[in-house]
């Protein structure tokens, strides 16, 4: 084969920000992306919150996390990312009701990761979903309060509705956490791979693997989902990316294989609504007019709310996240069939929206997505070994090789770009600019 030809399978952001800095090193038209989907980025990419941070990671994902947030701020920095996907520096912030059920809170499930927010509020908390011991940061909060500013956190949010007794305290220090639209970001990486020559298959479906006379992987068949025709991808570089689809697809390449990729999902529920009290951030310097981040306690409706507003005066609002497997009523979609919000749900979203932010809202979306992870909280981050291919084989280094790159959870959007930067580096077969020796399979 004249060249190396890398396929990426999930043209979700994770799938496009490997693409995207990849086609800076090779040549792009070498670059396949293939996706069953109907609609682009109608999944987890499309409806996630699009909260970043820095730092509110765990040991493994520290490097990672870092990374990806520095890639955000340079990105949008270099390409008008406020005007175009919606970047925007952020404060979290843990508000508390004075009437607010003990126990569950909005971050609980971040720590699936695991987040480092209540760590932040001086206490060492247990992840609920991975049992990893989120590290302790008392010293943050301390900097937090100090850089906060002697207004009242409670006064800079006058969209957010509040009673007397209730407790507003910051959870992040300036330039640790930010917000993107993870669509419009989704969008944006595509557009720029396609101009520069990448291809995209699309909705097309990867149905088996051919190899060569010395049974190394040579191609990849995909079929047309519209016309049903089928076509041979030259392929020595196999990235699978294809959020909670990706053990199937897996499966279906790779039937001879006894490996099993511990991937599952969460489901969530979320609604972007508007209110006449929140017009945008346009500009950082008047605290009101800043993106926040909200983590909740328990708002009687049975879930913890976290909303997110946004810099086009957008309120995004989720927290309703249930893992598939616990009777949610409905069943993980299909690529080309993406599930509909239980109306029910989406009414429990509308209750906490009133009560949080109070009325004369307009709901502009609403929307239930699938996010991948796995037992340990930690994605994966993998060249797989020959011997798990089942009688598959692979050129060595930057030449070859299958990738499994999922699990990223609750995380997908804040540390996609430092996993497609690593991801871009791994397949050449170069030092990853993050310690990612954590996110195998092996170590979790």
């Amino acid at each position: 084969m004249a060249a190396e030809h890398t396929v990426i399978l999930g043209t979700g952001i994770i799938g496009v920000a490997s693409a995207y800095y990849l086609s800076l090193s090779v040549p792009p038209s070498t670059i396949h992306l293939v996706d069953p989907a109907l609609s682009l980025f109608s999944s987890a990419s499309g409806h996630a919150g699009g909260f970043l941070a820095k730092d509110w990671f765990s040991p493994k994902l520290e490097s990672l996390g870092e990374l990806s947030y520095e890639e955000h701020k340079k990105l949008a920095e270099e390409n008008g990312g406020a005007k175009k996907w919606g970047y925007s520096t952020s404060q979290a912030v843990s508000y508390s009701p004075v009437n607010a059920i003990k126990g569950e809170r909005s971050d609980d499930w971040l720590r699936s990761g695991a987040s480092r927010s209540n760590a932040a509020k001086g206490t060492d908390v247990e992840g609920t979903a991975t049992g990893i011991e989120a590290e302790s940061a008392g010293d943050k909060r301390n900097a937090a309060e100090e850089t906060s500013g002697s207004k009242d956190l409670g006064e800079q949010m006058p969209w957010l509705r509040r009673d007397e007794g209730d407790t507003v305290e910051s959870i992040s220090t300036p330039g640790t956490t930010a917000q993107v639209d993870p669509k419009k970001l989704s969008e944006w990486l595509l557009k720029q791979c396609l101009e520069r020559g990448v291809q995209l298959h699309h909705p097309a479906e990867a149905v088996s693997i051919d190899k060569d006379m010395r049974d190394s992987l040579s191609s990849v068949r995909i079929v047309d989902k519209n016309s049903e025709h089928e076509v041979d991808i030259p392929c020595t570089r196999l990235i699978i990316c294809a959020g909670l689809w990706t053990p199937k697809v897996f499966e279906r390449l790779f039937p001879g294989s006894g490996l099993k990729l511990p991937i599952s999902s969460i489901a969530g529920h979320s609604i972007i609504v508007r209110s006449p009290k929140w017009h945008g951030a346009t500009t950082t310097d008047k605290p009101e007019e800043a993106c926040h981040a909200i983590f909740t306690a328990e708002s009687g409706e049975g879930f913890a709310p976290e909303l997110f507003t946004r810099s086009n005066g957008d309120i995004y609002l989720a927290g309703l996240n249930t893992h598939h497997e616990d009777q949610m009523g409905f069943e993980p979609p299909s690529p080309a069939a993406p599930s509909q919000p239980l109306c029910d749900h989406i009414q429990k979203l509308n209750n906490v929206a009133a009560q949080l932010l109070g009325g004369e809202l307009q709901t502009v979306k609403t929307a239930l997505c699938y996010r991948p992870v796995t037992r340990s909280g930690l994605p994966i981050i993998e060249r797989l070994r020959d011997e798990d291919l089942g009688g598959v084989k692979t050129l060595k280094g930057g030449e070859g090789g299958v990738y499994v790159v999922c699990g990223h959870g609750p995380w997908g959007i804040s540390l996609s770009l430092g996993t497609g930067k690593v991801v871009s580096e791994m397949v050449r077969g170069v030092k990853t600019s993050a310690d990612i020796k954590g996110l195998s399979l092996k170590a979790r």
